[in-house]
């Protein structure tokens, strides 16, 4: 059976607005409280990752051109470590990325 607390969770978040890693680096209980409220872990092994707008939208840019979906600038800073390929994540056997698209986006946000 597989156990969730053993997976580790990667954040990523744009440099413009980033409170969680913000806080998590401040060692702030903020930022653990959050985390745990919403994946009901305590003892999870937690990698926060920023990146710039600039990567975040060329993500974008790449994973509409790639998959024809439209997804959120901040979801695209998760695909932005993939496209990346960031070291990180090659010490993981593999990984799920989770990306939104929704209201908040349109070919307007690629001007």
């Amino acid at each position: 059976a597989c156990k969730w607390q053993n997976i580790p969770i990667i954040t990523t978040e744009i440099e413009t607005h980033c409170p969680f890693a913000t806080a998590l680096f401040a060692g702030q209980d903020s930022a653990k409280s959050v985390i745990t409220k919403a994946f009901s872990f305590e003892h999870q092994k937690i990698y926060p990752q920023i990146v710039t707008e600039k990567e975040a939208m060329k993500a974008m840019h790449t994973f509409a051109n790639e998959h024809r979906i439209l997804v959120e600038p901040n979801s695209a800073a998760s695909l932005a470590l993939v496209y990346q390929n960031l070291p990180l994540l090659k010490t993981f056997s593999s990984a799920l990325v989770i990306v939104s698209g929704g209201a908040a986006v349109n070919l307007s946000t690629f001007k």
